[in-house]
């Protein structure tokens, strides 16, 4: 029979599931009006009842996240801005 060891995490490691989360996208006033104003120009993507789909999810983030790229003195705060976020951070504007 053999023995089977138990692998043991070093001290201070980070284990690969934690390695692997990007960090979440932080959201500044000037990301938020600009990604409604970007929404805006798109409504017609919306129709009537103003859900998107991801495609203009995905083609306004890489936009959005130039606004955090630009206004921030230290862009590394808050994880780049996905198609996911934009859905995420819409769907919580429609709620208020």
């Amino acid at each position: 029979m053999t023995k089977h060891k138990k692998s043991k995490a070093k001290a201070g490691s980070v284990p690969d599931a934690e390695k692997s989360k990007p960090e979440p996208a932080k959201w500044s006033v000037a990301d938020e009006t600009a990604f409604v104003a970007f929404l805006h120009e798109h409504r017609a993507a919306g129709g009537d009842s103003a859900t998107f789909k991801m495609a203009t999810f995905n083609e306004a983030a890489p936009l959005i996240d130039a606004v955090r790229i630009k206004a921030r003195s230290k862009p590394e705060l808050g994880g780049p801005k996905t198609g996911s976020s934009c859905q995420t951070k819409w769907a919580q504007v429609c709620k208020m």
